[in-house]
């Protein structure tokens, strides 16, 4: 394996028709994918919900709907193609941040009543 062409056969055995990736075999990402149909949505999610705070997260998020689809969505998360281990660190602090920004925003109006 150290001369040229055995490398080349083991990447020709480990090519995508054969459905044997080197990154799995190699044990990288743990045998999930490394970039998650979801981690682009969950990471501009994320970003808009860190940049603008608990206005946009109960204003724009929650009372529009789109909340309630994202949550949805992640419940029913398919495989390891959804979501990347990346992807499910930041969807798990996207669910914590409007979680917390709901409450401050609750607690805000509350005690302007």
């Amino acid at each position: 394996l150290v001369q040229d062409h055995g490398l080349q056969a083991l990447e020709t055995m480990l090519n995508k028709s054969t459905g044997y990736l080197l990154h799995r075999a190699e044990g990288s990402s743990f045998g999930y994918a490394r970039t998650g149909s979801l981690d682009g949505v969950i990471a501009i999610l994320l970003q808009l919900v860190r940049f603008l705070g608990a206005r946009f997260s109960s204003g724009a998020l929650v009372s529009s709907g789109l909340w309630a689809l994202v949550c949805r969505r992640l419940l029913t998360l398919s495989g390891a193609t959804d979501v990347s281990a990346a992807g499910l660190v930041h969807a798990l602090q996207l669910v914590l941040l409007v979680v917390s920004n709901v409450a401050t925003d609750t607690d805000r109006i509350k005690g302007t009543l």
